[in-house]
């Protein structure tokens, strides 16, 4: 009976329901009925009374339709703004709301209320599209289930961000394929999130080759001996190229880098991304920004951080996570306590942070377990298992030489990238 009763609270807690705001009345409602195909709508005002007939719904319930038929269906559209909002909050939440809008202050937990329900335009979480590409529940996750990757798998190998901002995989996954009852392995593959022309998100895989493809016959001819060393050093060309957009298969002027985990050429078109003003809070000049938007990398130094250090390093255009990173100087790899769910040992731990191969055992995958050989890359940190691991050629300083290789380091986040007679609606 009490897990019944606990099932019962929880399925509430879930339940949300959208609302409305009229910015021209400040007056708010809820949304009683919805016809996604032609944008329309019925609401009811927000009183408890009325709960019965607001339409249920929860966070991955499916919005783009009806906001894009919603624009074209009413003459006033943009004065309107919508809140997906749990049930047993929404009271709360629509007074914030209003709140806000007259200009008062709500204080801190009202304002959280409004910033985690406040919709955008295409009926995303406002918050969280600002951040993300996607939302889970647009994954195409019958497609990643027949390759036996789930939710908790990208969790684990730290991949679900990247999913959702659109971005390639930092991690190659192993494919198999039923054959005659049996399972055979096909390689590793990594993968990426793109949103086609019909508005659906699609899935594109990666295999990852034998050899940096730089290196395959196909690529001979595309890239000087100068622009390959710089691709194997510090995994971008440090410059711009005419070539395929990787996205859309279009030739246009591009930012070029070498995906270690796929060995795969990563472009992004010049025009994707919006050269920022400030990096961690320092302005640069057009000079640097120029640098930037040619593909080389722009060294900063002494860059205040929130805890009183000092930050030195470089900054550059990075296709592989359509964004800019930054690469701080002498960054030391630093390894979890756990690899793949094996806790590993103090002198493991150390050897991996020294870019050397150990042997871990009751590591997990998919549930199975199994023990492999393990070492991270020395160029852009990436796991390593079994026998990438055991063939990876570690690049090698030169100490006779007095220009150093660049050990790539795992990057860090800075700055995102970039007809009908119509009805009247208002909230009385």
């Amino acid at each position: 009976m009490a897990k019944k009763k606990q099932e019962q609270q929880e399925q509430r807690q879930d339940e949300h329901v959208m609302a409305i705001l009229d910015k021209r009345t400040n007056k708010t409602a809820v949304v009683s009925k919805m016809n996604e195909q032609d944008g329309s709508l019925e609401i009811v005002p927000p009183d408890k009374k009325n709960s019965n007939s607001f339409l249920k719904l929860d966070r991955t319930s499916p919005l783009e339709l009806f906001f894009r038929n919603f624009k074209n269906q009413y003459d006033n559209p943009t004065s309107f703004s919508f809140f997906l909002v749990p049930l047993v909050l929404l009271e709360k939440t629509l007074n914030a709301v209003v709140q806000i809008r007259k200009g008062e202050d709500p204080g801190v937990e009202g304002k959280k209320l409004v910033e985690n329900s406040e919709l955008n335009d295409e009926g995303r979480i406002a918050k969280l599209a600002r951040r993300y590409k996607f939302d889970e529940h647009q994954l195409p996750w019958k497609e990643l289930g027949a390759l036996g990757i789930d939710k908790q798998l990208l969790f684990d190998n730290h991949c679900m961000g990247e999913m959702l901002k659109g971005r390639i995989t930092s991690k190659a996954f192993p494919i198999s394929k039923e054959v005659n009852g049996e399972k055979k392995d096909m390689g590793e593959a990594c993968y990426l999130c793109v949103k086609g022309e019909d508005g659906k998100v699609q899935l594109k895989t990666l295999s990852r080759l034998d050899k940096p493809q730089y290196d395959l016959p196909t690529y001979k001819g595309v890239f000087t001996d100068e622009e390959k060393q710089s691709l194997k050093d510090t995994g971008t060309l440090g410059a711009v190229k005419e070539m395929k957009d990787i996205h859309t298969g279009a030739v246009c002027k591009c930012y070029v880098a070498f995906h270690e985990p796929s060995n795969r050429i990563i472009t992004m078109p010049v025009d994707a991304i919006k050269i920022p003003d400030y990096i961690y809070g320092k302005r640069l000049d057009d000079k640097q920004k120029q640098i930037l938007a040619s593909g080389g990398q722009l060294p900063l130094n002494d860059i205040q951080r929130k805890n009183d250090t000092l930050l030195s390093g470089v900054a550059f255009v990075d296709p592989r996570i359509m964004d800019i990173a930054f690469k701080q100087s002498g960054e030391q790899l630093k390894v979890s306590d756990t690899i793949m769910g094996a806790r590993i040992t103090p002198e493991q731990k150390k050897m991996l942070q020294n870019h050397e191969m150990v042997f871990i055992e009751n590591m997990r995958y998919k549930g199975r377990v199994f023990s492999d050989d393990v070492r991270f890359s020395n160029k852009s940190n990436q796991l390593l298992i079994g026998r990438n691991a055991r063939e990876y050629k570690p690049t090698v300083d030169n100490k006779n030489d007095k220009k150093k290789e660049v050990k790539q380091q795992a990057p860090r986040h800075v700055a995102s990238v970039k007809a009908q007679s119509k009805k009247s609606l208002s909230v009385m």
